[in-house]
């Protein structure tokens, strides 16, 4: 049976004489003493394609892998080397000899904001290779939201960016159409005011006017590079709320007026009689007929009397 094959990137502490945390020589993997080393170890299951790391400042790393012999046939040595994006790394390919059972591939490499990307490591097994992929990036925003930020003309409103660990200073910037300009908070009369605590950032705008909606860009500077977020502003006059509730109220006032105009109608037709000969009978007029007989009965019931 096949044991479960197992790789393994490590990130290892290095010494600046360029020897690794456990011992082991690496003459070809020089470190600059000033430069920033971090260590991690992480295990990548057989079923892992793909580790990721998060990184803010340049940095030197070892990537290391290694496989078990039982699932690669247990060959005495096979070929590796190391590839960026797809494509191999130039005097990285070396013969791996068999050690306790496993076959161990390392390299040192300087991650910068320039050479972020995806490096594996292949293990050349005849006709078939067995690759492992670690993704260096550069740090990004967690907090992102497509909400825009709602506040009133001649109010204020406050714009706020998080990101962790904290950055070395903090930018503002206001997107016009496709240009991007800084913010100034010297301006006179003083409208902008930029606050840092932390990892937060915030940007105060004071007596708003409707040219502040737009997209305002809050900039983290770190040693690897700028990370970039964004907050939408929207300004809007104080009748803009209502707009939705006069529009409901025109409509009900057409409705009722309506309502008036049919029953009107209705009134007036109900007051004038069509009989089926198509001749209009006037009701005041068969009253006024209607007098003189009663007024003969009268007469002559008071002559009997």
């Amino acid at each position: 049976m096949l044991s479960v094959a197992v790789a393994q990137l490590v990130l290892l502490l290095l010494r600046p004489d360029g020897v690794a945390a456990d011992g082991t020589n690496s003459s070809n993997m020089t470190t600059d003493p000033g430069m920033p080393v971090t260590f991690k170890t992480v295990t990548i299951k057989e079923q892992s394609s793909e580790e990721r790391i998060e990184i803010w400042e340049p940095a030197y790393h070892d990537l290391s892998c290694t496989v078990a012999d039982t699932f690669v046939g247990k060959p005495d040595s096979m070929n590796g080397y190391w590839t960026k994006d797809g494509e191999e790394i130039n005097q990285t390919q070396v013969t791996i000899q068999k050690k306790i059972d496993q076959y161990h591939l390392q390299k040192r490499f300087y991650i910068n904001g320039s050479s972020l990307g995806n490096y594996s490591c292949v293990f050349m097994n005849g006709t078939k290779n067995i690759t492992r992929s670690f993704l260096i990036y550069a740090l990004s925003m967690k907090n992102k939201t497509d909400k825009p930020i709602v506040s009133y003309i001649g109010t204020s409103a406050v714009l706020t960016c998080n990101i962790k660990p904290m950055p070395l200073t903090w930018e503002w910037y206001k997107v016009n159409r496709t240009e991007k300009g800084m913010i100034n908070v010297t301006d006179s009369p003083p409208r902008y005011k930029t606050q840092m605590s932390g990892s937060e950032s915030r940007l105060t705008i004071e007596n708003l006017v409707e040219e502040d909606t737009d997209t305002y860009v809050c900039m983290a500077v770190y040693p690897i590079g700028p990370v970039q977020g964004e907050v939408t502003l929207r300004v809007l006059s104080f009748m803009e709320p209502l707009k939705p509730f006069l529009v409901v109220l025109v409509e009900v006032v057409l409705l009722v007026f309506l309502i008036l105009l049919c029953e009107c109608q209705g009134r007036r037709k109900g007051s004038t009689a069509v009989p089926e000969n198509g001749t209009h009978i006037d009701q005041t007029e068969n009253l006024r007929k209607e007098e003189p007989s009663g007024t003969e009965e009268t007469t002559a019931k008071r002559r009997k009397v």
